[in-house]
């Protein structure tokens, strides 16, 4: 009898995470909640990030034979964006006190810092898990800009009413959103196939490991 492979914690980790965002979305548009409801490609959108932006990059520094200049760009991507959504989450649910700026300022910052780390970086292979790390890290690149570009639409839309307990956090339905959740759509098509590929690559490395395991 053929024993069923055990699904990784990653994968499961990944599920979790949309599981959550499904349920927030839900939440959120069911009443008079902080921030207001949020739009389907919003939702999709947030999911990408906690996918893409926090359980991948810890996945990969969990894999034996990343090189250390890799690890180090993921290591320190990860805490700088540990540390913004803590930061974040205490602006919006606590002081109410966010603003888009605070954001953008940090996406600058974090993308900066990633092309310079993966510029002076000496390990440029595209091979094995240096190779899925280097094209994730690509990707987050991009959605930084992506995500720049969205909160300074967004502030102008809202007119930067994001403070307070009737503060604006998401992007809903209505007509005056519909080129942010335009363009936001078109790009979750384009991020969510780019991390498909990463979750195959992974899910394909970590049956290459299992194989060689049993040899």
């Amino acid at each position: 009898m053929k024993v069923p492979r055990k699904v990784p914690v990653w994968l499961l980790a990944a599920a979790g995470v949309s599981a959550f965002v499904y349920r927030f979305a839900r939440k959120q548009n069911r009443g008079e909640r902080v921030g207001g409801a949020i739009s389907l490609p919003k939702s999709m959108w947030l999911n990408y990030t906690l996918l893409s932006w926090f359980v991948i990059p810890a996945e990969l520094l969990r894999r034996e034979g990343l090189s250390p200049e890799n690890r180090a760009v993921l290591r320190a991507h990860l805490l700088s964006f540990t540390a913004r959504g803590a930061a974040e989450m205490w602006m919006l649910y606590r002081t109410h006190s966010w603003r888009c700026a605070y954001g953008v300022g940090h996406d600058a910052i974090d993308l900066a810092m990633l092309s310079l780390m993966m510029r002076s970086g000496r390990d440029g292979s595209r091979e094995g898990v240096d190779g899925i790390a280097r094209r994730h890290l690509d990707s987050i690149r991009a959605t930084l800009v992506a995500e720049m570009v969205f909160a300074t639409l967004f502030n102008r839309t809202v007119a930067g009413k994001t403070q307070g307990q009737d503060g604006i956090y998401f992007a809903n339905d209505e007509p005056h959103f519909r080129r942010i959740n335009n363009l936001t759509a078109a790009v979750d098509v384009v991020s969510y196939a780019r991390l498909a590929m990463v979750m195959r690559d992974l899910v394909r490395l970590d049956s290459a490991d299992a194989a060689t395991a049993t040899t």
